[in-house]
């Protein structure tokens, strides 16, 4: 897929900017 959208577990985030960060990290794993 060319395009992925992860919307509410970084909005919920207390840290969007980090929680985005750990999606990332995730997906490259």
């Amino acid at each position: 897929a060319d395009y992925l959208v992860v919307g509410r577990p970084i909005t919920a985030a207390a840290d969007p900017a980090k929680a985005a960060a750990a999606i990332l990290e995730e997906m490259r794993a």
